[in-house]
């Protein structure tokens, strides 16, 4: 069985090969269908099976856009990200997809705000799934219970983590859009800072509530944030 026999388009299936992803966990297979005609889907799956891929990709083709053209502007930074944050052994690792997706988590549940109440019901849904949060903390709490060098080692990697995403994040922002001008407008040094300074009193808010929210992550874990 494969995604695009399970009624997704080639473009998203085209994606999803790219990154080497061809052939669907089982429940993948039973939610798909279901979620292509609309329904309600409750499932349940170990770990590392990909549960979202079951409602999400059903999802991003209602909304009717190529997914394609809509990571091209973000690809390349999300590679450098990646690369730059690999990290040297499998407690890294593990640290990495707890805390970033956690940030990543976090961010997206504000951007559904702004969604219908239907469509922002989907997201948060897709969201709430702890499994990988739960099994990522008892595994290095029970690591550093008796290492304390690992525990102070993976402290400063959090920092690490969290201050490379907020660059990704502030970057990844218009500063011109969110202080509402085009994006081809001559501006003199003084406009162009107030321009910043305008982005900046938008972002910060937002900043400081992603860095509230990872704190508490790292706090779950007795690393200091």
């Amino acid at each position: 069985m494969t995604f695009q026999e399970l009624g997704i388009d080639s473009d998203i299936v085209d994606a999803l090969a790219a990154k080497g992803i061809t052939e669907p966990f089982p429940i993948q297979e039973q939610a798909i269908p279901l979620a292509l005609t609309g329904q309600d889907i409750i499932g349940q799956a170990k770990t590392g099976t990909v549960k979202s891929f079951g409602f999400g990709l059903p999802l991003i083709q209602s909304l009717g856009f190529d997914t394609t053209d809509a990571m091209d502007p973000y690809t390349e930074r999300v590679q450098t990200f990646h690369s730059n944050t690999t990290g040297i052994d499998w407690y890294e690792a593990i640290l990495k997809i707890y805390l970033v997706s956690g940030v990543l988590d976090d961010f997206y549940r504000r951007l559904a705000v702004g969604l219908s109440p239907e469509l922002r019901e989907e997201v948060e849904k897709a969201l709430n799934d702890k499994i990988f949060e739960r099994f990522a903390k008892r595994v290095l709490l029970e690591s550093m219970k008796d290492n304390p060098q690992l525990q102070s080692r993976l402290a400063l990697w959090g920092r690490r983590l969290m201050g490379d995403v907020l660059l990704e994040l502030r970057a990844v922002f218009d500063n011109r859009k969110l202080a509402g001008l085009p994006k081809g407008k001559v501006l003199t040094l003084d406009q162009e800072r107030q321009v910043n300074l305008t982005a900046y009193s938008q972002l910060e808010p937002l900043v400081t509530e992603l860095m509230a929210a990872h704190s508490l992550r790292m706090d779950a874990l007795g690393l200091t944030a």
